[in-house]
């Protein structure tokens, strides 16, 4: 059902286009050169399209029902901005 939603609503344009803007956004140094444009979106539309649509069994799972959306978004923001690096102290 996702990837037929995905198809009806979104087409194959939208994620070309936004590849193509993570290529400019390497090429002027504003993005890592390290990441796959093209993996960049599926990894947006994991971290968008997933949380949502598997909501009832995650907050389930790890008795959640606290999360909101707002939460999630929050938690993928920070996810996206700092990834997994480690804070250190000196």
């Amino acid at each position: 059902m996702l990837r037929e939603m995905l198809f009806e609503r979104v087409g194959d344009l939208l994620p070309r286009v936004l590849a193509a803007r993570f290529v400019a956004a390497q090429q002027a140094g504003r993005l890592n050169p390290d990441l796959d444009p093209r993996l960049l979106v599926v990894s947006l539309v994991r971290l968008t399209l997933f949380p949502a649509a598997a909501a009832p069994v995650w907050r389930e799972m790890f008795d959640a029902h606290d999360v909101d959306a707002l939460a999630v978004h929050e938690h993928n923001w920070r996810l996206l901005r700092d990834g997994l690096k480690l804070e250190t102290t000196s």
